[in-house]
């Protein structure tokens, strides 16, 4: 294994390989990946040997889990039923109970 004296490569050329390795990978969140990458291509430029290249950037489009505007609009009425109906429970059934235990005597 060979160990390389950090300050002896120049620090834009570090941050370089750090940045465009890392944040490629760290945005699928593969960091152990980016780290590899990372120190695999540092070591051939260390050695002279030509760069393995780094990472091609992935144009992923994230789609959102989020309900539209339109799918909350149609269901609004049934969620406030439900959301009503649990309330109203939440309230009568206790007191309820509660006539019904002083009632008795």
């Amino acid at each position: 294994m060979m160990f390389v004296c950090i300050t002896c490569i120049s620090s834009p050329f570090l941050i370089f390989f750090l940045f465009v390795c890392f944040v490629v990978l760290a945005v699928d969140e593969k960091y152990n990946e980016a780290i590899y990458s990372s120190a695999k291509r540092l070591a051939a430029a260390i050695d002279g040997l030509p760069d393995p290249g780094g990472p091609q950037p992935k144009d992923s489009k994230r789609e959102s889990n989020f309900k539209t505007k339109e799918e909350t609009a149609e269901k609004r009425d049934q969620f406030t039923v439900v959301v009503g109906g649990l309330l109203v429970i939440a309230f009568v059934v206790p007191m309820a109970q509660y006539y019904a235990y002083v009632s008795k005597k």
